[in-house]
């Protein structure tokens, strides 16, 4: 008999690599928002993350913006 499989858990910070990715951009970019101010960045030490929330809200911002031009 099967154990049911849990369900993933998702992570709620991403590395900026995989913050890139999910956005289909490029690390320089990324780092670029951040230093502008358009994406907000946790650093924890020397380690730099992104919430996914914070994904999602630069995102759905920039859908709008597309849309009212």
């Amino acid at each position: 008999m099967e154990k049911p499989k849990k369900p993933a858990v998702e992570p709620l910070l991403l590395t900026v690599t995989q913050a890139a990715r999910v956005l289909g951009i490029g690390r320089g970019l990324l780092y670029k928002l951040i230093r502008k101010g358009e994406i907000h960045a946790i650093h924890l030490g020397r380690a730099t993350r992104i919430s996914v929330a914070e994904l999602r809200r630069w995102v759905q911002a920039h859908d709008r913006s597309a849309g009212s031009k």
